[in-house]
């Protein structure tokens, strides 16, 4: 058996390649079977590879904070399309840390997540406290999550100080207290 490119080396018989080693090494072939090969392990073993490096990064806490600014710092634009997109796919996550980040600034005690802001729709029915629209009708971004009492007011952000409004409504609220 010889070489299909050269014709001019012999194979063993276990060569499953059809190529000599330079004539691998120049087509880049081996190359290009290492990454098909590494690819096929990591589906493989995907479930484990990420078990295995998530315990490795809740032992290694701060090693891996650094490693993920780093970079970012290297790579700002590659960093910002990735979280344009995440901010895309999940609105809902957007709305909840800003809330979370007004509360911090504000020093508000308490604090919701995205199950808190769905009960609260529930409890009101999805339906704006101020003119009664149907919020399942409007578009997410037009559903929005009021403080009865703004943090600015001295408010706090736990889920008895939420209420929902339309958007319309609470642009209209601003940070006055209605009775």
């Amino acid at each position: 058996m010889f070489c299909e490119n050269c014709k001019t080396k012999k194979l063993n018989k276990n060569n499953k390649t059809g190529l000599c080693s330079k004539c691998k090494a120049f087509t880049g072939w081996d190359k290009r079977y290492q990454a098909e090969r590494h690819i096929r392990r990591y589906e493989k073993n995907y479930g484990q590879i990420r078990e295995r490096n998530d315990i490795w990064r809740k032992e290694n806490k701060e090693k891996w904070n650094a490693q993920c600014k780093a970079w970012r710092q290297a790579n700002p634009k590659r960093n910002k399309e990735i979280e344009k997109g995440f901010r895309t796919r999940h609105p809902e996550k957007g709305k909840i840390d800003g809330s979370r980040r007004r509360a911090k600034l504000a020093n508000a005690p308490g604090n919701h997540d995205k199950l808190d802001r769905e009960a609260v729709f529930d409890f009101y029915g999805w339906r704006c406290c101020e003119c009664a629209v149907d919020l399942l009708s409007l578009i997410s971004r037009n559903r929005t999550i009021d403080h009865i009492i703004p943090l600015s007011l001295g408010g706090s952000n736990g889920i008895e100080n939420l209420r929902p409004l339309c958007r319309t409504c609470n642009s209209r609220k601003g940070v006055r207290l209605l009775k």
